[in-house]
């Protein structure tokens, strides 16, 4: 569909296209689109064989099919917030690298905003330019490089230490049942608070938002008890984060 021609004139978007030079056209050129939906593919595949592998395992310890269903829709529920947050955030990716890039880099959800923007920085710079305007192929090239690359070291640990982690689980269960549990929900809380202690200080619409996350979460909880409808909460995570970000907005902006 075709915006109107007052939201983006065509000769401003054809001034800013030609301002970018050829790489900006390499970028969101098709082979790179392209390169974004084969990802996107196989992280779906990746997903589906995950997905069918727990619940053949899940009937094979025992768990009744409904509890394998109120999972998957838990789990499907649960990702819906943080998705959205990720495809604001490829704007940031849009606007300094292009759609295509973005796409590509994102469709599989290779690496978070902040690292995919910090490395391309990173890469511009050791070619002695910047991103956007007036960066060159090589700058792009560069760039582009250093965005694939970084990211190996950890994948590289995942594939090393993932056959690592059951003997260790195991062991951990048979010295006390509620330690790997307990293990994995430090891990949560020191993931989520990663995500939002530093926008807490200075004061701005990123510390309103958290605080009125919180709020909002601890609400939904509450009245999801009262209501002797645990299911709820299912929804917390997406409902807080939605309403944070909008009534943020709204009443201090960029501020």
């Amino acid at each position: 569909m075709l915006m109107p021609s007052w939201v983006f004139p065509a000769a401003e978007i054809g001034k800013e296209v030609s301002k970018m030079g050829e790489w900006w056209r390499i970028a969101n050129g098709p082979a790179t689109w392209l390169g974004g939906f084969i990802l996107a593919g196989l992280a779906s595949l990746g997903a589906y064989l995950m997905y069918r592998k727990a619940y053949k395992v899940g009937l094979e310890i025992g768990l009744p099919e409904e509890k394998l269903r109120e999972a998957i829709r838990a789990s499907a529920i649960t990702v819906i917030g943080p998705s959205s947050a990720i495809v604001v955030g490829m704007l940031a990716i849009i606007v300094s690298l292009s759609p295509g890039v973005a796409w590509l880099r994102e469709s599989a959800g290779i690496g978070s905003i902040m690292y995919e923007l910090a490395t391309a920085s990173f890469g511009a710079q050791a070619a002695g330019e910047s991103l956007g305007p007036g960066m060159s192929e090589r700058g792009f090239v560069t760039a582009l490089f250093v965005m694939s690359t970084a990211c190996l070291p950890w994948l590289i640990g995942l594939i090393v230490f993932t056959p690592i982690v059951k003997p260790v689980r195991d062991k951990a269960m048979a010295l006390d049942p509620k330690l790997f549990p307990l293990i994995a929900v430090v891990m949560m809380l020191v993931a989520f608070a990663n995500c939002t202690a530093k926008r807490l200080l200075p004061r701005n619409a990123g510390s309103l938002a958290v605080v009125i996350s919180f709020i909002c979460t601890v609400i939904i909880f509450k009245w999801a008890d009262r209501m002797g409808k645990p299911q709820i909460k299912e929804y917390a995570l997406t409902v807080s984060m939605v309403i944070a970000m909008f009534l943020a907005q709204l009443l201090v902006g960029g501020r």
